[in-house]
């Protein structure tokens, strides 16, 4: 779906306040007016040649055409992170707008339905690691859940960890394993 789309009845003003307003509202421009510009060489390549630009009161996009006359450029932010982009389509121009990078994959740690950390014991949380094969068995693995996921402190995560083996196999009794994990939740 478009940001916006503009007729192409309507004057090339209409065209460039909507793609002002876009770009303001999408974070494309900077707090000193500039942005990053880039055009298609020609009509046949998506070849980007991106230009730092700054907006002044007689900025106009209507003017931005290629080759063969159709409005067709993007914008973004300096950071690359935002876009805002127009092209011209059969019943008008569109300005489509976003945030990079788009449709990122879930990571593995999304991925899985992890206890409630009012109801996980520390050995469902290993039991997990040892019978899903797409979960890493490393113990970095395991503190990034800790702390991401249980929100334990680095330092906690660190601890839990190393009262395991590479094979994240406990190392000290069970009981004391389990004592030890309720700690790192609810410190006294």
């Amino acid at each position: 779906m478009p940001y916006a789309e503009i007729s192409y009845s309507e004057p090339g003003t209409a065209l460039t306040d909507r793609w002002l307003l876009a770009v303001q509202e999408e974070h494309i421009v900077s707090d000193s007016g500039t942005l990053l510009l880039a055009a298609p060489d020609t009509p046949r390549t998506a070849d980007f040649r991106w230009f730092s630009a700054k907006l002044t009161e007689r900025v106009d996009v209507s003017k931005l055409v290629n080759s063969v006359g159709s409005v067709e450029f993007a914008a973004r932010s300096e950071d690359g992170r935002f876009y805002c982009g127009v092209t011209s389509e059969e019943n008008g121009h569109w300005i489509v707008a976003g945030t990079y990078p788009l449709d990122q994959p879930p990571r593995w740690i999304e991925l899985i339905e992890w206890p409630s950390k009012h109801t996980a014991t520390f050995a469902a949380i290993l039991q997990i690691f040892q019978s899903v094969d797409d979960v890493p068995r490393l113990k970095i693995a395991l503190m990034k859940v800790l702390h991401e996921v249980y929100l334990l402190p680095i330092g906690k995560a660190k601890k839990l960890a190393e009262a395991l083996d590479e094979g994240l196999h406990p190392l000290i009794p069970e009981d004391q394993l389990e004592l030890l994990w309720r700690c790192s939740l609810h410190p006294t």
